[in-house]
């Protein structure tokens, strides 16, 4: 058997989780209409 030291790293993960302080679900469908209209005051 060969002994592996496997150090964790992200290659892949944009937008998997939610953004911190996003207030619950109504927050989530709040940031995401924001993220999708680029002419959002808040974009």
């Amino acid at each position: 058997m060969h002994e592996f030291e496997i150090d964790g790293c992200c290659i892949d993960g944009a937008y998997v989780r939610l953004p911190e302080d996003i207030a619950g679900a109504p927050g989530y469908e709040e940031f995401l209409a924001t993220f999708a209209d680029p002419n959002h005051p808040k974009h």
